[in-house]
């Protein structure tokens, strides 16, 4: 036992530390046995933790006094202990990192749209960045920062945002980033950096993308689709919807020049956004234009059970969002709000 991992990460542990620990594993743990195999350790710390008294027989004895000796049984709990202490860990590194906490705060009443609570965060996180000394990761929270205002902002109006904050933030933290690297490695016995381009989907399809924007290739439009349903699975779900909505966009103005063709396309990304679950937004809730849109694409083509099925699955998601908003009110005031909601 006096070599395993979980000896091993108590022999890392500095007085503060360890005395948080000890606080934080009262608190948190509901095993009695890991509350046991502790207080053992506790008495070795620090400088006995190498003791024959800590052999697997001797402490298996100590938390199971009245059972023989089973290695599983005491691996098991060892392996839980364990788990605490990496909990810990974890929870201490976010109690020092400031940023992380108030961006996660800030995630929080977005998702959740507590708005009043939303500009006090942003004054505070932009005096955190006006306050902090420059260093590469300090950017790196900013592109967060920036991603989450981006969402507010599109919450209030899609069709005019502005992306350049966060363009600037990402230039800022990349460039910077790899000149650095460019710099140790010119300093490096073994300078070896090459340009390589970036292998993975998202760039791929990206760049692809872009292409289309630009150049307006519409004969070739059915290769970009199929890119993207080409590795649909392999998307994280906010990747893959970034990828439908450009090609949405692209579809519905090629609709209102008269390209008939692009019905059926659009069609197709809204089949798609609808199959992977990512119609609505991270506050649980649909844009008016893509209501709008799916609604007059699908009757233009006679999709009529189509359009049936969304309204009932719409009506559904507003109906669970009223009933949570209004879980602390009388019956009267959810069941008033229900009747006039005309729409459905």
């Amino acid at each position: 036992m006096q070599q395993s991992k979980l000896i091993k990460i108590f022999y890392q542990l500095d007085a503060d530390e360890f005395a948080a620990l000890k606080i934080f594993i009262k608190e948190n743990c509901k095993n009695k046995n890991c509350i046991a195999l502790f207080d053992v350790i506790v008495k070795h710390y620090p400088k006995k933790l190498d003791t024959e008294s800590l052999n697997k027989r001797t402490v298996f004895a100590k938390i199971f006094p009245k059972e023989n000796y089973n290695d599983n049984k005491l691996l098991k709990v060892m392996s839980e202990l364990y788990r605490g202490i990496e909990q810990f860990i974890i929870a201490e590194t976010i109690q020092k990192d400031l940023a992380y906490q108030k961006l996660a705060m800030l995630q929080f009443y977005f998702n959740h749209s507590l708005d009043a609570q939303i500009p006090q965060e942003i004054k505070e996180l932009n005096n955190y960045f006006e306050n902090q000394k420059l260093a590469s990761n300090l950017f790196l929270e900013k592109i967060k920062f920036e991603e989450i205002q981006l969402s507010i902002n599109e919450k209030e109006n899609n069709r005019y945002l502005s992306y350049q904050a966060l363009y600037d933030s990402l230039r800022n933290f990349s460039d910077t980033y790899l000149i650095k690297l460019k710099n140790l490695s010119l300093i490096n016995l073994k300078d070896d950096l090459v340009e390589n381009e970036p292998q993975n989907p998202i760039y791929l399809i990206h760049t692809k993308l872009n292409y289309l924007l630009l150049n307006d290739d519409v004969g070739n439009y059915d290769n970009y689709f199929n890119l993207v349903k080409l590795h649909q699975y392999s998307l994280e779900s906010k990747e893959l919807k970034t990828c439908i909505i450009i090609l949405v966009d692209y579809c519905i103005k090629k609709v209102n020049a008269k390209n008939e063709i692009f019905t059926t396309h659009l069609f197709q990304l809204f089949e798609l956004l609808i199959q992977h679950n990512l119609l609505l937004e991270d506050n649980k809730t649909i844009t008016a234009a893509i209501y709008k849109n799916i609604t007059t694409i699908g009757l233009r083509l006679n999709k009529l059970s189509f359009i049936e099925q969304f309204w009932k699955n719409i009506k559904y998601i507003f109906q669970q969002k009223i009933k949570k908003m209004f879980i602390c009110t009388t019956k009267p005031t959810y069941y008033s709000i229900k009747k006039n909601m005309k729409m459905f």
